[in-house]
């Protein structure tokens, strides 16, 4: 019964960190598109892949 609390907490934990972090990463991107940061390629496809990267730990 405690373990199973413990784990709901966690995949909670997981997820709001998720969320967290999307939102992070969108803000860097926005700001990255206007300052005209991401004219670099690999600058663009690291965000991309890190966005990628946290959807397919949530779905």
């Amino acid at each position: 019964m405690v373990k199973d609390c413990f784990q709901v907490v966690d995949v909670e934990k997981l997820i709001n960190s998720s969320w967290i972090n999307i939102a992070y990463s969108s803000v860097l991107f926005s700001i990255g598109l206007r300052s005209g940061y991401l004219a670099n390629q690999g600058f663009s496809l690291i965000f991309l892949y890190k966005i990628l990267t946290i959807f397919s730990i949530l779905f």
